[in-house]
């Protein structure tokens, strides 16, 4: 393959690709620019020890994206997690196994997380499955797009499914060749255009709905999904229902010190607060709290929104 020529013009920029075990991954390359300042096939990739040839066309966020991209790449990851000299071959016939990737890939998207926050302004693109970094140019959208999580319930079962909205208008996104970039924080690849998302979205709550239209549970399943998914989902995200009810309440929080006895040890205070009916114990995380009445088989949700800064001035 052809190197590129640093005396001659040239362009960093920052390729999408698929992995074929650690999923998608951002690598930066620099390509060779024709007479007329389009891309040729000439290119390479980037590391710390070999950018600085490229000095003309790199500034400070180019130097901090490609040492934050350098702990993505395959090589690093595998001496990070296999102290032993091992070739790629081996290391994913013999060592890499779907747990190993459980533990990678929230470490790989950590990475790719910083690297995103600093690509505005940066040519991003999509490499081809031959592996040429400028297949497609990608847009990055300029501000977040919002979710909209929608419950219709009726007789028999409970639809679920999202809705995505960008600069005020809603977006189709199923059936479209969709990618999910980046679980956490979630970013979606959509007809070119790079998403992100309001309320730290997670990947995986769109993922299922790439490719199909909504998710049916049936009315046995219903109480336990409301319990253990749609409750916690209304605790973090807009969420639009019909055949159930969701209802926000506020009220002013009283504070209650509990003691909590330990024999033979250490009894302690604990700080508790009360909402109305619902008590919530100091420090749990929860902005805002949700409660479930079932009353004749008619569900209704109740969205408690706490005083955070409030609770944490009476601790």
């Amino acid at each position: 393959m052809l190197r590129v020529d640093s005396s001659k013009p040239c362009k960093i920029i920052y390729a999408i690709c698929k992995h074929e075990y650690f999923s998608f991954l951002i690598e930066p390359h620099v390509v060779q620019l024709n007479p007329n300042g389009e891309y040729s096939l000439t290119h390479q990739r980037l590391f710390t020890n070999t950018a600085e040839e490229f000095a003309d066309c790199l500034d400070d966020t180019d130097r901090k994206l490609i040492k934050i991209l350098q702990e993505t790449e395959q090589s690093h990851i595998i001496v990070k997690h296999y102290k032993k000299p091992i070739r790629p071959v081996e290391f994913f016939s013999k060592i890499y196994t779907e747990d190993l990737y459980e533990t990678i890939r929230p470490k790989i998207e950590k990475k790719l997380a910083e690297a995103l926050a600093l690509l505005p302004g940066k040519e991003l693109c999509v490499m081809s499955r031959e592996g040429y970094p400028a297949e497609r140019i990608v847009k990055l959208a300029d501000e977040p797009a919002t979710v909209l999580f929608h419950f219709r319930r009726n007789e028999t079962e409970t639809r679920y499914y999202p809705t995505i909205k960008y600069k005020g208008q809603r977006i189709e996104f199923m059936y479209k060749g969709a990618d999910i970039i980046c679980n956490q924080p979630a970013y979606l690849l959509l007809e070119d255009v790079l998403y992100y998302f309001e309320k730290d979205i997670e990947g995986k709550k769109l993922l299922p709905f790439l490719e199909r239209r909504y998710i049916s549970i049936p009315k046995s399943s219903e109480k336990t999904y409301y319990e253990k998914f749609v409750a916690p989902l209304i605790e973090k995200y807009p969420v639009y229902a019909q055949g159930f009810e969701i209802i926000s309440e506020r009220f002013n929080a009283e504070a209650i010190l509990k003691p909590v006895y330990a024999e033979g040890g250490v009894s302690q205070i604990q700080l508790l607060f009360r909402y109305g009916q619902s008590v919530f114990a100091y420090g749990d995380g929860r902005q805002v709290s949700v409660r479930i009445e079932n009353v004749n088989d008619q569900y209704c949700f109740y969205r408690i929104k706490r005083s955070i800064a409030w609770e944490k001035k009476k601790f």
